[in-house]
């Protein structure tokens, strides 16, 4: 029996072979094994971090993409350029310490610009970048002594994936000395690789934690519109507008107390009302009374706020029961006279659905449902409602005979809703599938979609010009299209995560909340 053993064989049967095999298949390993364990994963997600916060920061990071990969372009720019000038520099010494200093004065400043703990920040990513650019001949001579191999192989061959991502060139330096020996010599493309794989990283790394409101400020500088207008900042979401005292009202997590625009004077501060919100997502407004609703109170005792609309101070409380933690909508149904309200329900307690009598504080009914969004029909007493999660019905309902009509199932994850009276169509957004789904109104048969942008969140009609007004929650993009044809025949720049749009039709005025701002949008502008 031959028992010789080639070279190759050897090479693969040695310690030095299955490190170096270790090295270069565990990413696609440990790709694989992330992919088979997502559901796991995510689950694990949603229970240690929240659904919401990482939807959140996914959003952050889309609204702004251009804006941070402007900064990461900069960066990357700049700091090749040190790493390559400094090369004719005959002191190693020199050539490590000029791209570091520059480095570090470049992320104070970036960081200055556009991220709190700047200084933290800055330095942190210096010291990575430092730790990246050690000279190739001070990190193969540590790597070969017998200390050092010892100490290399257990960082880079445990720090599964940590170590490509932070520490790229010593990494790929440890893996030639395994391959060559001590006399590693690296020239031409791969001497770019190794000198531009750190400073991609880095400069990645600084784009991904810049804050998101000096980012929008940045794209609103670069992006500059005559028909869009940022009149507020903030944390804003519902919406409704006055006609006859041309006030705009707004609400939202982020203000305490209504606020009362008025759109012929923006440039003023709001008006605003005398008694807390409750920082409330949502309020409805009452055109025919005159009146404001919201809800709020503590977990003990809740209530609806009737306001004035005109004084907006408060006109009575109507108790209601505990209602279920979570985003809540209201709307007043002009057939009942009664203030609807419904939770989400982020959790099963409470009572996620009551409908409570204007004029009397009765509660006229409560049900066991929990909608992401409600809609209520001006022409018949109708209420719509569709679900985030749990369920993906929408939903008619009978608000006099409190009965449900008809469920049909429908996309996941829809939002908000509006009414084409002219064709009796209701229209869903529909984010993840970038589309507003088209019903009939009464049967809710499908009837067709209508693309629109990517995360399409809000809509509105304006019934004068048939025209679909859409906001995304994604892309910072406001769309205009025609009903009859289902083009696009406009678009506008505002900011990341557009929450509601209220017309002021007569005007060709678009009013658009998001969790930073309101903007004035003269959306017949380009038309």
């Amino acid at each position: 029996m031959d028992t010789r053993v080639t070279s190759r064989h050897k090479f693969a049967a040695s310690p030095r072979g299955w490190l170096i095999a270790w090295a270069v298949l565990r990413l696609p390993l440990l790709v694989i094994a992330l992919y088979m364990l997502r559901e796991e994963l995510l689950e694990l997600v949603e229970q240690v971090i929240g659904v919401s916060s990482v939807t959140e920061r996914a959003i952050a990071l889309i609204s702004t993409f251009w804006e941070r990969a402007l900064v990461f372009g900069v960066c990357v720019m700049i700091l090749m350029a040190s790493i390559s000038l400094t090369r004719r520099l005959r002191s190693r010494t020199v050539q490590y310490l000029v791209p570091a200093t520059i480095a570090l004065v470049l992320f104070f400043i970036v960081f200055a610009l556009f991220a709190r703990r700047g200084a933290l920040l800055a330095i942190a990513l210096t010291g990575l970048l430092a730790l990246n650019t050690i000279p190739d001949g001070w990190v193969t001579r540590a790597v070969t002594t017998k200390v050092g191999s010892l100490l290399a192989n257990l960082g880079f061959g445990g720090a599964v994936g940590l170590a490509e991502l932070l520490l790229p060139k010593p990494f790929l330096l440890w893996l030639l000395t395994r391959l060559h020996g001590r006399d590693v010599v690296v020239t031409g493309a791969g001497r770019y690789a190794l000198d531009g794989l750190p400073v991609i990283m880095v400069s990645a790394i600084a784009a991904l934690v810049l804050n998101t409101a000096p980012l929008v400020d940045l794209g609103q500088m670069l992006h500059r519109d005559a028909a869009v207008q940022r009149f507020a900042k903030g944390d804003f979401n519902v919406l409704a507008f006055n006609r006859d005292q041309r006030v705009l009202y707004a609400s939202g997590r982020g203000v305490e107390y209504l606020q009362a625009y008025s759109v012929d004077r923006l440039d003023q501060p709001p008006r605003q009302s005398s008694v807390t919100t409750y920082y409330a997502q949502g309020f409805s407004y009452n055109p025919e009374e005159n009146e404001l609703y919201f809800y709020g109170g503590t977990e003990d005792a809740q209530v609806i706020e009737v306001l004035d609309a005109t004084s907006l101070n408060r006109k009575k409380s109507l108790p209601l029961p505990i209602i279920s933690p979570g985003d809540s909508w209201l709307v007043w149904d002009r057939f009942t006279d009664d203030i609807i309200i419904a939770s989400e329900a982020d959790r099963q307690e409470g009572t996620p659905f009551v409908a409570v009598n204007r004029r009397t504080g009765a509660i006229t009914k409560t049900l066991d449902v929990g909608p992401s969004y409600i809609f209520i029909s001006r022409d018949k007493p109708l209420l719509y409602m569709n679900f985030f999660r749990r369920t993906t019905d929408l939903i008619q309902y009978n608000t006099q005979t409190h009965q449900v009509l008809k469920r049909v199932p429908t996309d996941k994850q829809v939002d908000r809703m509006a009414l084409v009276a002219s064709t009796n169509e209701l229209l869903v957004s529909s984010p993840v599938k970038s589309s507003v789904v088209r019903y009939d109104a009464n049967t809710l048969e499908r009837k067709g979609d209508i693309k629109t942008t990517f995360g399409v969140r809000t809509v509105a009609v304006d019934a004068t010009r048939n025209l679909l007004l859409t906001g995304s929650l994604a892309t910072n993009m406001l769309e205009v299209i025609d009903l009859k044809t289902y083009k696009r025949l406009a678009q506008y720049r505002l900011g990341p995560w557009l929450r509601e749009i209220c017309l002021d039709p007569e005007s060709g005025v678009a009013y658009v909340s998001s969790n930073g701002a309101l903007y004035k949008v003269n959306y017949t502008d380009r038309l």
